[in-house]
């Protein structure tokens, strides 16, 4: 188990403000999660996944083709996350041939987008990690999250997120930063949802994490200054 989970993770269920007894209960169960880096500060766009270990599973439905655009230079958004079986199209919105390309085991690809045209949308299929860069502007980075779950957000931030309308049962819950290295990731957490209540998991990276990227959501850019 990682150092980070064992000597960090605040890893009890508890409750977080906001949560009275006395709130009215949803007709579903809700998973809210909070990460925090090593000083207590929130981290903001953490992948948080919920994959249900005993809930009867309804059919998925077909999921929409979702969009990786090339804008100003960088990827949006900065990270994606996608159910299994998702295609991803890649339009190209800059003035600019782009040359997008990625070696991860998940999903490897390779090819060149001139200016306002779109790839055809790929299929993802296997769960993990896509690193995306383009072989012509070194400094456009971004991630594809494939997850085995339709259950999955961001964290905002605050550092938390709410994953709602969950089916009571177990839950294997797992976090993703691009911030940190895999291998101080925390192992995941089951979890267990009960309808109308809101089950919590709050966990503290013991190691220090890496800026974020400047083409992050949560980075400043320069209308912020």
């Amino acid at each position: 188990m990682p150092h980070a989970f064992r000597q960090a993770a605040i890893v009890a269920l508890l409750a977080l403000p906001g949560f009275a007894a006395g709130e009215t209960a949803a007709p579903a169960g809700n998973i809210r999660v909070r990460i925090l880096d090593r000083d207590g500060g929130p981290v903001p766009e953490v992948v948080v996944s919920a994959r249900p270990l005993d809930a009867v599973a309804a059919p998925r439905a077909a999921a929409p083709t979702e969009r990786m655009n090339q804008q100003q230079l960088a990827f949006e958004p900065h990270i994606l996350i996608v159910s299994t079986g998702t295609e991803i199209a890649f339009p190209n919105e800059d003035d600019v041939r782009h040359h997008v390309y990625s070696f991860s085991p998940a999903k490897q690809f390779n090819f060149s987008i001139d200016s306002k045209a779109t790839h055809d949308a790929i299929r993802f299929d296997v769960p993990g990690v896509v690193t995306l860069g383009c072989n012509i502007h070194d400094e456009m980075l971004a991630y594809i999250v494939v997850v085995d779950t339709p259950h999955f957000a961001k964290t905002g931030v605050d550092g938390s997120v709410e994953l709602t309308g969950l089916e009571a049962g177990r839950y294997e819950v797992s976090i993703w930063s691009s911030r940190i290295a895999q291998k101080n990731l925390p192992d995941s957490v089951e979890i267990a949802v009960v309808e109308g209540e809101v089950a919590t998991w709050e966990y503290g990276f013991a190691e220090r994490l890496h800026p974020p990227h400047r083409h992050s959501e949560t980075s400043l850019h320069w209308s912020h200054y």
